[in-house]
């Protein structure tokens, strides 16, 4: 089966091989039309794949990004940057601190400098935060740089990984810098996530990421490929 992804017929890839049909909103993998283009021509396709290797992968917090991303590098031989980790560097102090003291508008201004220096490497996986591309500004700037795919997980999956770690969490604590109750929590995750929905699923990729981190690495390992040249998909099944 060979199919191109289209605005109108995104591809989906399943254990069978790629399948074109309508957007859905939970698939197991979609390829959107990927922006700066893929052309119907394979020629002109080529033409413009880009000679970086930048791969942002976004996704709510607890998505397994950060599982994920090196394993990604290691198959592409490329760098892994958390760029959570990078703000703690630049600022010399911890996620929490940083909105315990400058606030969220502080912490997002932070993290808009990293992202934006990200582009002085080339080749490199990035884990971003799981606001990062709810701002639209970097949103349009990662996918001019990169191929950006979102990690899809439920809310009951993200709660079991971060219930017991919502101390390190700003996002996830009450008035007082205390982890929220279990459906406090709850309620607060699905908010997020309906508030965050759109940003996630306009990107290049959205992933089910309610597998084994080996699988997720798989499937964007495979749609790094395809990006990279732009052309004809085939079947990967």
């Amino acid at each position: 089966m060979v199919c191109r992804a289209s605005s109108s017929a995104p591809c989906t890839v399943t254990t069978s091989g790629w399948i074109c049909q309508p957007w859905k909103s939970v698939p197991s993998y979609s390829m959107r039309s990927l922006k700066r283009g893929i052309s119907t021509e394979s020629n002109q396709a080529y033409k413009t794949a880009p000679v970086a290797m930048r791969i942002y992968l976004s996704g709510f917090m607890a998505s397994g990004k950060s599982t994920v991303g090196p394993l990604v590098a290691e198959r592409r031989d490329l760098d892994f940057l958390d760029l959570d980790d990078a703000i703690e560097d630049e600022a010399n102090r911890s996620v929490p601190e940083i909105f315990a003291i400058e606030g969220e508008l502080g912490f997002r201004q932070r993290e808009t400098k990293a992202l934006w220096a990200t582009a002085e490497n080339d080749d490199v996986v990035v884990s971003l935060g799981g606001g990062t591309i709810v701002s639209k500004e970097n949103r349009d700037w990662a996918m001019e740089h990169g191929l950006v795919v979102t990690l899809q997980v439920d809310a009951d999956t993200i709660l079991d990984r971060v219930a017991d770690e919502a101390d390190h969490r700003p996002l996830l604590q009450d008035e007082n810098e205390q982890p929220l109750a279990r459906q406090a929590m709850r309620r607060r995750i699905e908010q997020m996530l309906s508030e965050r929905r759109a940003a996630y699923e306009q990107v290049h990729a959205v992933v089910d990421a309610d597998r084994e981190p080996d699988v997720v690495a798989s499937v964007i390992d495979e749609i790094a490929t395809v990006w990279k040249h732009r052309g004809e998909v085939h079947n990967v099944g």
